[in-house]
C-alpha cells in the first residue's frame, strides 16, 4: 500500500491510495479531505465569545447554501432541508475547540465563528463555486479583533507543551554528546538525569506530534495572513511575516511574545 498524506484544514484535495500485488500496481482511490475537516457537529453554541460574521446573499437557493456547506464540512446531510431556515453547530476536533455556527436558507446565509480563519476559509469557497456558477451574491465580513487573541489562548497549551518538548528534546541531545566524551558525569542534578534517561522516549514522543504540531503552527500562520488580508492588506510583506512567525513559533515562543507579534504595526 502507498499513500499521498492529506492536505491540512483550510487546503481542497484528498490522499490517494494505492495496492499493489506482484510489483503491479492495480487500484487508485482518491479520498475527499473537505477545508473545514477537522470539524465535527456539535449541538450547542457560546454567544459569548468573541464572533466573526460572514454574511452572503443573493440569488441563490437553500439547496446551493446547503451545498457550499457540505463542500466545506463533513457531517451535513445528503438532501437539501425543507425549511425555511436551517442552523448547524460546529466545534474543531483539533485546535483546541474554536466554534462556527451556520444558518442559512434562500438567499441568504450567515457564518459565525471565534476564528477568522474559519470564515475566510467559508468565503474563498462561497466566492469562488458563485463565480463559476454565475451566481450573483454579496459578501461582508464583521471582524471581530478580540477573537484573534481569544484563537491564541485556545492554541496556547498544545504551543506550550511542543515548545517546551522541543526544548527538553534539545537538552537531552546535549546530554547524550556528554555522555559519549566524558567518563564521569555523576556530578548531573537529579533532573539532569532524568532528562538523560529519558532521551528515546522523548524522541519518539517528539517524532509522534511533530506532524501534529505542524498543522497547528499552520493555523497560527493562517489566522496572522487572514487577520491582514480580511482588512485588505496582502502581498509579498505578508507572506514574508508569515514565514517569519513559523520560524518564530519554532524557536522563541511564549504567549506574551506571540501576542507582540501580532500586534506589531505592517
Amino acid at each position: 500500500m502507498t499513500g499521498q498524506r492529506a492536505p491540512g484544514e483550510g487546503h481542497w484535495g484528498g490522499p490517494r491510495s494505492s495496492r499493489r500485488e506482484n510489483n503491479r500496481e492495480f487500484q487508485l482511490r482518491t479520498y475527499p479531505v473537505k477545508p473545514l475537516s477537522l470539524h465535527e457537529r456539535v449541538h450547542s453554541f457560546d454567544d459569548s465569545r468573541p464572533l466573526n460574521t460572514l454574511t452572503v446573499t443573493g440569488a441563490f437557493t437553500m439547496g446551493e447554501a446547503h451545498g457550499w456547506l457540505s463542500m466545506c464540512l463533513s457531517e451535513i446531510p445528503l438532501r437539501s432541508p425543507t425549511d425555511d431556515s436551517v442552523t448547524f453547530n460546529f466545534a474543531s476536533t483539533y485546535n483546541g475547540g474554536t466554534q462556527l455556527q451556520a444558518t442559512y436558507g434562500k438567499g441568504r446565509a450567515v457564518y459565525r465563528s471565534d476564528n477568522l480563519s474559519t470564515v475566510a476559509i467559508i468565503k474563498d469557497l462561497i466566492s469562488k463555486e458563485a463565480t463559476r456558477k454565475q451566481i450573483k451574491i454579496n459578501v461582508s465580513i464583521e471582524v471581530s479583533e478580540d477573537s484573534i487573541i481569544h484563537c491564541l489562548k485556545i492554541f496556547h497549551p498544545k504551543m506550550e507543551y511542543f515548545f517546551n518538548l522541543r526544548r527538553k528534546l534539545e537538552l537531552a541531545d546535549a546530554l547524550k554528546d556528554l555522555e559519549a566524551n566524558q567518563e564521569d558525569i555523576s556530578y548531573l542534578n537529579d533532573e539532569l538525569r532524568t532528562i538523560l534517561r529519558s532521551y528515546e522516549k522523548l524522541h519518539d514522543e517528539f517524532t509522534r506530534e511533530s506532524f501534529r504540531n505542524d498543522k497547528l503552527f499552520g493555523m497560527t500562520t493562517d489566522l496572522f495572513i487572514d487577520k491582514y488580508r480580511m482588512a485588505g492588506v496582502s502581498g509579498d510583506h505578508t507572506r514574508r511575516r508569515g514565514k517569519e512567525l513559523l520560524q518564530f513559533l519554532q524557536s522563541r515562543y511564549s504567549f506574551e511574545n506571540l501576542v507582540s507579534f501580532f500586534n506589531e504595526p505592517f
